[in-house]
């Protein structure tokens, strides 16, 4: 079974890439997903 998951973008992200971001954000570099699409929003 497929999962819908939700990251915070406005963009359709198909092959997220890791290792990006700022160092110093609340929980370190990452791709944070959601399976709640308020919580995304």
């Amino acid at each position: 079974m497929d999962k819908i998951i939700y990251h915070g973008s406005k963009n359709i992200v198909m092959q997220p890439k890791f290792g990006l971001g700022k160092l110093y954000n609340d929980y370190g570099r990452g791709f944070y997903c959601t399976e709640s699409l308020d919580l995304a929003k």
